[in-house]
């Protein structure tokens, strides 16, 4: 009788440890899916899911309403890192592939190296 007096206690204490285990997975498994919900062509996903992650930290954001604000999240991101623009200068990125002149074969990494090596 000893044996099985405290069996009760024991198998409730192992019922609330696995849903304890199970909401810990849930949030661990967070990462992840907030990550897929951004485009995989995008290259900073892990640093927008970062900032994601600060805010719900934060108690700035709940976890239902990520779905819904992630659109928000990527265009907060290209507002502070564009990519549009050179990092030094107002000027917009140019491709070094360019034909310099539409009846020309010459392109604008031929007068960077000219330059650079002349």
């Amino acid at each position: 009788m000893d044996a099985i007096s405290d069996s009760l206690r024991v198998g409730q204490r192992l019922r609330h440890q696995r849903e304890r285990n199970a909401a810990k997975r849930e949030q661990i498994n967070d990462y992840h899916k907030i990550r897929d919900m951004i485009p995989e062509r995008n290259p900073h996903r892990d640093d927008i899911v970062a900032r994601i992650f600060e805010d719900l930290l934060g108690g700035l954001l709940m976890r239902e309403d990520v779905p819904a604000r992630i659109t928000r999240y990527i265009a907060e991101f290209n507002r502070l890192y564009p990519t549009k623009f050179a990092k030094f200068g107002e000027g917009r990125l140019l491709s070094l592939d360019e034909a310099l002149y539409e009846d020309g074969g010459g392109a604008r990494i031929d007068t960077v190296t000219r330059g650079l090596w002349d």
